[in-house]
């Protein structure tokens, strides 16, 4: 068994691979109890020693322990996956790349055991990443939208968002707020959502008033159905599936290897990379229109 361990160890300790280690996958995902306590301390020897892990030398290690954990819904690693995504922009950014936003509100739900406080106080950590942030709140919007946590008591927590406090001018963080309101019917705070507007805490571009009109032109019970269904297609049961199609496992799709790095990203990416670009300099060029014109 401790030759296992090492193999698998020894391959996300790696600063490259040549394609996806299905092997070294295969022996965490059929050895979990025996796996799980070293996943534990890659987090915390992150957790010790943060810029060193961001400014040294990148490895898949935080990576597959934070995917691990979440798929094997592991309570224990709860407290220690808050801290680490409660680390500076500059930490996480080059360590976790796109994970932040397409993984983190999934593994923040399978990790918390039903127990959403640490999620909420991630919610309303200024000083957190404001991406961080937003998938604390989708993770809010899973356990109500899965049954695990009263619709009202998320809608409650949401409701007290928008006193213009929670976050710096330009922070996506109220957009990300409204939409997740959005996602769970927002009838009883459309008076919040439209003073939002009406203040510019929301930016259109980033979900539009008419969104929520759509809404509530829809049956409820059938438009959070779609919802939680919409939701769902961020879980996955075959790990493998999921993992191997990534670009960095993938040479011929432009993968980027450890050292070639774009705007301070890592050496992976979670989606492919000319989209993910575009995307994110439209969000860029909205933000700081954002900012402009709330000057």
């Amino acid at each position: 068994m401790e030759e296992t361990i090492k193999t698998v160890l020894d391959v996300f300790s790696e600063k490259e691979l040549d394609g996806y280690p299905r092997q070294a996958i295969d022996l965490a995902l059929e050895h979990e109890a025996e796996i799980t306590p070293y996943l534990l301390r890659i987090l915390e020897d992150l957790l010790a020693d943060p810029e060193g892990h961001a400014n040294d030398q990148w490895s898949y290690g935080p990576m597959f322990a934070l995917q691990l954990l979440g798929h094997f819904k592991n309570r224990d690693a709860h407290a220690s996956i808050v801290k680490v995504m409660s680390l500076s922009d500059e930490i996480l950014d080059p360590i976790f790349g796109d994970m932040i936003t397409e993984d983190f509100p999934r593994i923040l739900y399978q990790t918390c055991g039903g127990r959403y406080d640490r999620i909420k106080d991630l919610v309303l950590n200024r000083n957190a990443n404001e991406y961080v942030r937003g998938s604390a709140m989708k993770a809010l919007a899973m356990g109500a939208l899965f049954s695990e946590l009263p619709r009202e008591e998320v809608m409650d927590f949401f409701s007290g968002l928008f006193s213009g406090s929670e976050a710096d001018d330009s922070s996506w963080f109220w957009s990300e707020a409204a939409t997740c309101i959005c996602d769970l019917y927002p009838e009883e705070l459309m008076d919040i959502i439209t003073d939002a507007y009406e203040r510019e805490l929301t930016f259109p571009g980033y979900i539009g008033i008419e969104s929520f009109f759509d809404a509530l032109a829809q049956d409820k019970e059938t438009y959070l159905q779609e919802k939680k269904r919409y939701y769902e297609s961020d879980f996955h049961d075959d790990f493998h599936r999921y993992m191997s199609w990534w670009a960095a496992f993938d040479k011929k799709r432009g993968g980027f290897q450890s050292g070639e790095t774009e705007s301070g990203r890592g050496g992976y990416q979670a989606r492919a990379r000319k989209k993910d670009k575009k995307k994110k300099a439209r969000r860029k060029q909205a933000k700081a229109s954002k900012k402009k014109n709330r000057k």
